[in-house]
């Protein structure tokens, strides 16, 4: 168990009920660490990418038994939660009159393909929705940085993390300065909360896993 990483995560979850429930008119101080809430579920991205492949880096993901079985364990206590946080917010918005959803919107909501094109009742659940793409696929992204330490070692998913850290830095750095400063909503939504968006911040929490391991076995 990594103390470090769940204390620090329970310092980032802190800090993103603070952004959700802190009332607007307190000290500019707080205001300003909410306005920055990104940071914290950034961090959240990269280190379920670290404690991902620090967990499943030594098993075997190149048999269907072997991939099912880290589907079970990673997915199955995620998605049942996510349906009954889902459920709660349906009827909850339904008993108050604030909504009256359409039977295939919710279903394509329990689907978890609905945030492709909106959102759902339950916003939060954004989150899982952008993990989903990551988690699905890291039998893949564990292939790719087993066979890049073994081709190039150390230097290697050195040079790999660059590069993801390209893809996911890049394009909201070169809009940025050609738009001269200005980031649309449009632009954020789709760099923050469009499933496949947070796929090279994860892949950077596994990369840097795999740099830590290779430490600590030197």
């Amino acid at each position: 168990q990594l103390e470090h990483l769940e204390g620090s995560r329970c310092l980032a979850a802190f800090w993103i009920v603070c952004a959700h429930y802190l009332p607007k008119g307190s000290r500019p101080a707080f205001n300003g660490a909410v306005f920055r809430v990104n940071v914290a579920v950034c961090f959240f991205v990269v280190t379920s990418g670290f404690v991902t492949h620090w967990a499943y880096s030594a098993r075997d993901l190149s048999s269907f038994h072997g991939v099912l079985l880290y589907y079970t364990r990673r997915l199955g206590r995620v998605v049942l939660t996510f349906w009954l946080a889902m459920a709660f917010a349906c009827c909850t918005a339904a008993l108050s009159g604030l909504a009256d959803f359409e039977f295939w919107y919710l279903v394509r909501c329990f689907l978890l393909v609905e945030q492709w094109v909106q959102w759902c009742p339950n916003g939060p659940s954004w989150f899982v929705f952008a993990m989903l793409p990551a988690w699905l696929l890291y039998p893949l992204t564990h292939k790719l940085v087993l066979h890049v330490e073994l081709w190039r070692g150390g230097c290697g998913l050195a040079a790999l993390f660059a590069l993801l850290w390209i893809i996911s830095f890049g394009p909201g750095v070169v809009l940025f300065v050609l738009q001269e400063g200005n980031i649309t909503m449009q632009q954020h939504h789709d760099m923050s909360f469009w499933p496949p968006s947070q796929l090279a911040d994860f892949a950077l929490g596994v990369c840097t896993a795999a740099l830590a391991q290779r430490r600590l076995q030197a």
